[in-house]
């Protein structure tokens, strides 16, 4: 057959066609990966590996199944995280572990330290298996959406923590249709890791035999602990309304116990207010009760960010925020109620307000969103810089990666029979004062970034070996978040912390006390003096200075001698938005912004000096209170 040239060329082109459509292209499917390939890839040995992470409130157990050298399960085991915020990253984050084959899972906002957990655990669990971190590190690619939604309510309630869900729920039952945002995966925020509230004349406190004060007792004495110089009405606002917001909880099917007093130190107080959450516990039975919004409209918005108020003609009119996968919404309402937590969270705030470090209990996500918003369009502060300072610990930053997560170091830097010094060398509190949250966190954050405890080797030994009573000690330790140590418990793991503490300088060891003061930048002199002033009361059997009592005064023997990191922590701040006694915020004219209101700690400045008092619960109590009557009256400022 003679070939043309018209016919060659053809031919020539079906070849290219033909060699083209055997050819990868990135246009088209590849070949997946079969499991026995992905497994010769992982270098994963087959079983059930086990391993343990710190959480928030202690190890997170975690088991994970290696079939066919793949990750074939993950479950989360036992574990004390908090209920109603551990749901949510113990059932996510295994299951994208799965999915992904890959550690590089996005936290659960809101439950970070159980999300670090898990995936600690998970890590260690593959390396036991034989196989390489790096291996299970691939980035997890999500499309970003640039879609927009639209809605309508008549109120809008920016966080759903405590605060942001009575005030959801209160103006719900006043009729109003209720769009409620959290910008985590779960509702209850900071105050679902709360014991309960501070109430007077609840039916159960009511009910008491033993209560005898009276509100105007209790503004009294809180107005005198202030100086006065705090807000007389915003105070007997909240005392006069916190019992009506106990028996409103009780009737939304929240359950409580009226238990008078939490703290031993206070026990002989005459204002027995404290009302402890029981059941289920706050967050799970705030859920329930959040559930109801859907019956006039309303809804719960999680994992999504309010950026920005909407205003017109001077009012409130809206809230614009961005969902997790970047999508936008834009929420019409005349009534917004700003109840995001304060700023407690960002580190960057509390340094610019203290100007020194503190141990934060929190969420992780109270940065000050709402007080932004609302200054944004013209809101006045009130008391901003005030911060609730609750109890000491070691370092939280510099004892996250030490054995046992440095748990005995937190209890040795509030022990009560050491010897606490400043960074200027000196003695600055009784040290028996730790049993008081209120005041240790007052007196340790006076000190600034941080304290010294100082003990010498005998201290060391005897704890290690003993516990306290081996140092004549008879009561058990103080803590807060965690329950102390036993007087006759021994401290097992402390030598082990110092040890592995002295790396990063959160414990100091020495020979002598002025090595150790060097070491430290502690002035050296005024340690020395410090010591000898203070075996002198030990050997007298009188604390000359803060007369602490006789059981703690041990005395500074020979060396080595030790310092432990402590350092002042606060709960959340408190001030943020200038607020009218219903909730109403206002400008930097002292004028209402019309359909603006918050609640919680967004707007408590007003209620404290420098300083938090020293009874039980009250944030909280003001915290459901302020809520519910923001709520209530945004439902009525809507009709």
């Amino acid at each position: 057959m003679k070939i043309t040239k018209p016919l060659l060329i053809l031919l020539c082109l079906l070849m290219v066609v033909s060699m083209a459509a055997c050819s990868p292209s990135s246009n088209q499917p590849q070949t997946p990966v079969s499991k026995e390939e992905d497994a010769k890839n992982t270098g994963l040995t087959d079983g059930a590996y086990t391993a343990s992470s710190k959480g928030n409130n202690g190890d997170v157990n975690v088991t994970v199944l290696i079939s066919e050298g793949r990750i074939e399960q993950v479950q989360v085991g036992e574990h004390n995280e908090t209920e109603g915020i551990y749901e949510t990253p113990v059932e996510r984050i295994p299951n994208a572990i799965v999915e992904h084959q890959s550690l590089a899972i996005d936290t659960v906002s809101g439950a970070t330290h159980t999300s670090k957990a898990i995936l600690d655990a998970v890590s260690q669990c593959i390396q036991q298996a034989g196989g390489k971190i790096e291996d299970f590190s691939t980035p997890i690619e999500t499309a970003a959406s640039d879609a927009a939604e639209e809605y309508e309510a008549d109120v809008v309630v920016i966080g759903a923590g405590g605060s942001g869900s009575a005030a959801a729920v209160a103006a719900h039952q006043k009729g109003a249709k209720v769009i409620a945002i959290e910008k985590t995966a779960n509702v209850g925020g900071s105050a679902a890791m709360s014991g309960g509230m501070a109430a007077v004349n609840s039916s159960m406190q009511i009910a008491d035999p033993e209560t005898t004060f009276t509100p105007s007792e209790w503004l009294s004495d809180w107005m005198m602990q202030q100086n006065y110089m705090v807000s007389a009405p915003m105070i007997y606002k909240f005392i006069s309304e916190s019992g009506r917001t106990v028996d409103w909880l009780l009737e939304n099917g929240m359950e409580l116990n009226f238990v008078a007093h939490h703290q031993e130190a206070l026990m002989d107080s005459p204002f027995r207010t404290y009302h402890a959450w029981t059941g289920e516990g706050f967050a799970a039975s705030m859920s329930k009760i959040l559930s109801k919004l859907p019956e006039n409209g309303g809804q719960l918005m999680t994992e999504t960010t309010a950026t920005q108020l909407i205003m017109e003609d001077g009012k409130i009119a809206g809230v614009m925020a961005k969902k997790s996968d970047g999508t936008i919404v834009i929420i019409k309402s005349p009534a917004v109620i700003l109840a995001t937590g304060g700023y407690g969270a960002s580190e960057e705030k509390i340094m610019e307000v203290l100007g020194f470090k503190t141990n934060g209990i929190n969420t992780g996500t109270q940065t000050g969103d709402g007080i932004s918003m609302a200054i944004a369009v013209g809101a006045a502060t009130e008391g901003y810089s005030n911060v609730e300072f609750h109890g000491a610990h070691s370092a939280f930053d510099l004892i996250a990666g030490l054995p046992n997560g440095g748990a005995s170091l937190n209890h040795m830097a509030i022990n009560p029979g050491a010897l606490w010094v400043n960074v200027d060398g000196y003695r600055f509190t009784n040290e028996d004062i730790c049993y008081d949250s209120s005041y240790i966190g007052n007196i340790t954050a006076k000190q600034g970034d941080h304290y010294y405890v100082l003990v010498d080797q005998n201290f060391i030994d005897t704890l290690s070996d003993e516990g306290a009573i081996g140092l004549g000690i008879t009561k058990d330790g103080a803590s807060f978040g965690n329950t102390g140590p036993k007087h006759d418990e021994a401290w097992t793991t402390l030598k082990e912390e110092i040890e592995a503490g002295l790396k990063n300088g959160v414990t100091v060891k020495a020979d002598t006390l002025e090595d150790l003061a060097a070491q430290a930048g502690v002035n050296a002199k005024n340690l020395v003096d410090t010591v000898k002033a203070y075996n002198e009361s030990c050997e007298a059997g009188i604390d000359r200075m803060f007369s602490k009592k006789d059981q703690f005064m041990v005395p500074i023997g020979d060396g080595p001698y030790y310092l432990v990191m402590g350092r002042t922590t606060q709960l959340c701040t408190l001030g943020g938005l200038k607020i009218t006694t219903d909730m109403e915020v206002v400008d930097t004219n002292n004028q209402v912004i019309p359909g603006l209101y918050s609640a919680g700690v967004d707007c408590s400045g007003s209620m404290y000096n420098n300083a938090y008092v020293s009874y039980e619960g009250v944030t909280m109590g003001w915290v459901m209170t302020s809520g519910r009557l923001a709520g209530e009256n945004a439902g009525e400022y809507i009709k």
